[in-house]
């Protein structure tokens, strides 16, 4: 495999057990940059946990035990270090997952660091009376805190926390060394449209990512897009590791005939047959739903090289009603636009952004994708975000960053501003690099680019 990117081809064909083969034959130029940490540093590497719910206002859980009123002055500090699995001290950062429950008026979430300036960024936007969810990694505050802020009418929130980053490698002592990030071509490992119909109610779906025979061993978690298309009920979708008991946090929540994608990062645990890494989702709700995963990125452990994640200040980068990194102008039908990154938040070392993206009232059902700016890699066949017409819908993304730091959106159908909101990215981290010799780059300003090879179409096969 390569250093920091993975060439992702699928091949399975089972009976309950799906199985994703990810080749990872790709050839790349080995980039590196200068690095303040050293070769058995955890700076900057992620700890998964077991999904665990940190706040739920429709309970007593988490301290606020009714819906959450509008402005400043309602906002609530919800305490994370030390719960969950959170350590109490030497955290970059959390990864969470929140939901909006039931708004009595259209309003915006916005999670960031107690203590902190309310920021402009929102995390998750919500319609009168709906329920969404959105992945975000968010810095803790003072107290080991996150603020929850909510712009208008009163709503219920839940709060699951599914891992975190560590600040420094004094957390290695008790925690051991965490997990380095690698990038995968994004793919649809998993499509239930072709993949044996519709999951029923209470189904459960074992899938298994296969990179070959040196990789699976170093799996931890995989960095994923989970979509839910047209359910015929209300519920929920639950990702996990497998082993029991089920988690009762949720990923994703959704409301008969939606099409809803949310971001996951989703532990794994090795197949006790061949090593493979596992990991199983449900379709909790009492009708049938349509899922699709897509996936993104894997965390891997005793790797020399790799990506750490390095926590920055909730920064717009793009807004297309207003010129913000583009000319004032939605993205068209079928259009791609390229965009440059801004150095306040990516450099040589960056090979992506941890970001927010939003598509703003479009004016028909579309999807967005967004890929690195490279002339040898196409437009992946997943999407990263869904929206219907007029409405405005967040999904946290991974962000590969092509050359010069250059990325691409593509709308599928008529006309959508979009916006995006960086809250962190991924730092290149080599052994080399911290010798101080510095090299090209994926993302290099110079224009230096790093091939990558791409595998075979998918073959999934899935029984009932």
């Amino acid at each position: 495999m390569t250093p920091h990117r993975l060439a992702v081809g699928l091949l399975a064909s089972v009976t309950l057990l799906v199985t994703a083969v990810i080749g990872a034959d790709a050839a790349s130029a080995v980039p590196t940059v200068v690095s303040a940490t050293t070769a058995d540093d955890a700076t900057g590497t992620y700890y998964p946990l077991a999904s665990t719910r940190l706040l739920d206002t429709r309970t007593t859980n988490g301290g606020h035990n009714s819906p959450l009123g509008a402005g400043t002055a309602n906002t609530f500090d919800l305490a994370v270090g030390g719960r969950g699995g959170v350590p109490a001290a030497d955290v970059s950062a959390v990864v969470l997952n929140v939901t909006g429950i039931g708004p009595t008026r259209a309003t915006h979430l916005r999670i960031y660091p107690a203590g902190q300036t309310l920021p402009t960024a929102s995390t998750l936007n919500l319609p009168l009376g709906g329920t969404r969810a959105n992945l975000v990694t968010v810095p803790l505050g003072t107290g080991g805190k996150v603020s929850v802020y909510n712009d208008a009418g009163l709503v219920n929130v839940a709060v699951d926390v599914l891992g975190y980053y560590a600040a420094s490698d004094a957390i290695r002592p008790t925690k051991g060394m965490g997990h380095q990030f690698y990038l995968v071509d994004p793919t649809r490992i998993f499509d239930s449209r072709t993949d044996g119909g519709a999951l029923f109610p209470g189904e459960e779906v074992v899938l298994g990512a296969d990179f070959d025979e040196v990789t699976n061993p170093t799996v931890r978690a995989l960095a994923m897009n989970i979509t839910v298309v047209t359910p015929t009920a209300p519920g929920y979708v639950v990702a996990w590791n497998g082993a029991l008991p089920v988690p009762t946090a949720s990923n994703l929540n959704f409301v008969k005939g939606q099409v809803v994608p949310n971001m996951a990062i989703v532990p794994t645990q090795p197949d006790p047959n061949d090593g493979v890494p596992l990991f199983t989702f449900k379709n909790a709700s009492k009708g049938t739903t349509h899922v699709l995963i897509d996936i993104v990125g894997v965390y891997e452990a005793g790797q020399p090289t790799g990506l750490r994640y390095r926590p920055l200040p909730p920064t717009r980068i793009l807004d297309t009603r207003n010129a913000t990194g583009t000319v004032k102008s939605p993205l068209g039908a079928a259009e791609t636009r390229s965009f440059t990154a801004p150095g306040s938040v990516a450099g040589d070392a960056t090979w992506a952004l941890v970001a927010n993206t939003v598509a703003v009232a479009p004016t028909a059902a579309t999807f967005l994708t967004v890929w690195e700016d490279d002339a040898a890699v196409p437009r992946p066949a997943a999407s990263n975000l869904n929206a219907s017409p007029g409405e405005v819908v967040a999904n946290a993304t991974i962000t590969p960053m092509g050359a010069g730091n250059k990325y691409k959106i593509y709308n599928n159908k008529g006309l959508t501003n979009t916006v995006m909101d960086v809250t962190g990215s991924f730092e290149e981290f080599t052994p080399a690099a911290i010798a101080g010799a510095q090299k090209s780059l994926g993302a290099d300003a110079a224009g230096t680019t790093v091939t990558v090879a791409h595998g075979p179409s998918a073959k999934v096969a899935r029984g009932r």
